[in-house]
């Protein structure tokens, strides 16, 4: 009896240790200037600018936890035939100027929207991911879900994905203004438009990778952009890949099905 009440008693203790670290979880700043690790939970509650020269370096059991948006910041941006607020008012959203590092293990990905303890409305809940003005992203067993956009990239960013997942996004990459993407080893679906997006000279490789389950194509290239797809698996969209607008492509012992 005695060493069922200390089992009991430390597995109490576990779940109060556990919840009083939730409870202190930090928030993510309007701007980050330096180096900064986060390895725990932490809330993205507003805007939040990786400055030029700044980096943000997430780590094994790092999750990002969405909520409202109590600050905004303006960032407006020529993709395809429109300008538009990349920041997306109204939605949290993290912009990247310097660079963003996820290093992590597959048993164990850095998770982007995750939702917050009270719980809130499925659906799309936050930006997503912007890489501006020559930004770098890195992200290697990473996670993102429920995002306008899991990943936009514009002004000649460069964005590396591998080992990761984006689920129910609107789209899952978009890439414009000669950025460039590289996705393998990872997966895309059940997004609301498209798996891949790009525009304006933009140029992407996606190698090694499952991209389905779109309602509209699994692949969009446009304006001018460069798409090579190796050794993929594309089907469950309404389209598998379009191609328009004299974009060009290389396609590779892929695997298309309905």
């Amino acid at each position: 009896m005695k060493q069922r009440r200390t089992t009991e008693f430390f597995c109490l203790s576990v779940l109060l240790l556990s919840a009083c670290a939730f409870c202190r979880a930090s928030a993510l700043p309007a701007e980050i200037t330096t180096l900064t690790k986060i390895s725990g939970d932490v809330f993205l509650s507003g805007d939040c600018v990786i400055a030029p020269g700044a980096e943000l370096l997430f780590t094994q059991g790092a999750r990002i936890i969405v909520g409202g948006e109590i600050r905004s910041v303006k960032l407006n941006k020529r993709i395809g035939r429109k300008i538009i607020n990349t920041a997306l008012s109204g939605k949290a959203t993290l912009i990247v100027k310097g660079r963003l590092t996820v290093s992590s293990v597959p048993e164990l990905p850095v998770v982007f929207g995750v939702l917050p303890a009270g719980g809130a409305p499925s659906g799309i809940r936050w930006g997503g991911i912007v890489a501006a003005e020559s930004s770098r992203v890195r992200l290697n067993n990473a996670e993102i879900k429920d995002a306008v956009y899991g990943i936009l990239a514009c002004d000649s960013a460069d964005v590396s994905l591998k080992n990761s997942r984006i689920k129910n996004c609107g789209i899952g990459v978009m890439a414009a203004n000669d950025s460039a993407v590289k996705i393998s080893d990872s997966v895309i679906n059940g997004c609301f438009l498209s798996g891949v997006e790009l525009y304006d000279s933009a140029r992407a490789e996606i190698e090694k990778s499952k991209i389905y389950g779109m309602r509209r194509a699994g692949i969009l290239a446009g304006y001018r952009s460069s798409l090579s797809v190796s050794d993929c698996e594309i089907g469950e969209n309404k389209t598998g890949v379009r191609i328009k607008d004299a974009a060009s492509y290389k396609m590779k012992n892929n695997l298309f099905y309905m």
